[in-house]
């Protein structure tokens, strides 16, 4: 980075155009000094400089990262800072692409790769008629007995839910129904 006060920083234009690798490696640094995991679960970095900010979250999309940017007023101050909130199902393709190596970071991140999110981001709208035709011809075509044990399956309540609307469906949770639907009737295939 270049001499200047924190307001001014920006990515190296050579790490903007080198290969993956020093992208990656690059961000890692960054998040390693200037990012955290946060109490709530999603993953921050902070900056002074609204360039670096934007820089970053280009970078991060590159690498199929999607996140939240913000700015906010510092209390003691006034001053804005600048921000990047990675949530949801993409904290663990941070963990994946990107980590951290500042050990005490690495362990909070591992720790809430491992629990259960159910989060209102990372949503994907509009999915309910697709899903509600691939869930009436997977039970159509389905060899399985449709018992008890059956509807009481997390399959079956999802399929369910983001069929009448009451929930959207995340990337994870498609991926749970599709693989689910070709268990349950592999001859279905997805439209």
């Amino acid at each position: 980075m270049g001499e200047t006060y924190a307001r001014g920083k920006r990515v190296p234009e050579w790490v903007r155009i080198a290969p993956r690798e020093f992208v990656v490696s690059y961000l890692r640094g960054l998040f390693d000094t200037d990012g955290g995991v946060e109490r709530n679960g999603g993953v921050c970095l902070s900056s002074a400089s609204p360039a670096l900010i934007r820089e970053v979250s280009t970078m991060l999309l590159n690498l199929g990262i999607i996140h939240r940017s913000y700015e906010r007023k510092k209390l003691y101050n006034n001053q804005l800072q600048y921000y990047v909130m990675i949530y949801g199902d993409f904290i663990e393709r941070f963990q994946s692409e990107i980590g951290f190596t500042v050990v005490r970071k690495a362990k909070a991140l591992e720790r809430i790769c491992e629990r259960q999110r159910n989060t209102n981001i990372n949503r994907i709208p509009y999915q309910g008629e697709a899903i509600r035709k691939v869930w009436q011809e997977a039970v159509a075509a389905t060899s399985r007995r449709l018992d008890r044990a059956f509807y009481d399956e997390s399959l079956y309540k999802n399929a369910k839910r983001y069929i009448d609307g009451t929930r959207l469906p995340s990337l994870r949770g498609i991926s749970y129904f599709i693989s689910g639907v070709s268990e349950l009737a592999p001859s279905v295939r997805s439209m």
